[in-house]
């Protein structure tokens, strides 16, 4: 009985040592895309606004390419958090504002 007992136990230690990446999608590289819509695009010209790429951040039109740093995935069910690279600045000319480290959380409720 104590042999079992044992055996047991050494089966739950190694269950409670192995890494989480067993159980998670390591996210490495890669881009994210953030297209703004029609009426994102035009709210922004009526207010004689501006955003603009930070490196490495790249936009193309209204399309804004951010190179993904890090992230981690649970294997399950794709939920997680994914961290990018660079950002964007919204001007109006006189003053600017400076959004950067920007991440993408998944969870229950979808994506934010």
């Amino acid at each position: 009985m104590t042999r079992i007992r044992s055996i047991a136990a050494l089966a739950v230690i190694t269950m409670l040592a192995l890494p989480s990446a067993a159980l998670a999608l390591k996210v490495n590289g890669g881009t994210t895309q953030l297209t703004l819509s029609t009426a994102a695009s035009n709210a922004l010209s009526a207010n004689h606004l501006t955003v603009t790429p930070v490196t490495p951040a790249t936009a193309s039109g209204s399309n804004f390419t951010f190179p993904i740093s890090r992230g981690r995935l649970r294997k399950s069910n794709l939920r997680g958090v994914i961290l990018q690279r660079g950002g964007f600045v919204i001007s109006n000319g006189t003053r600017s504002v400076s959004v950067r480290h920007l991440s993408l959380a998944s969870g229950v409720h979808g994506v934010w």
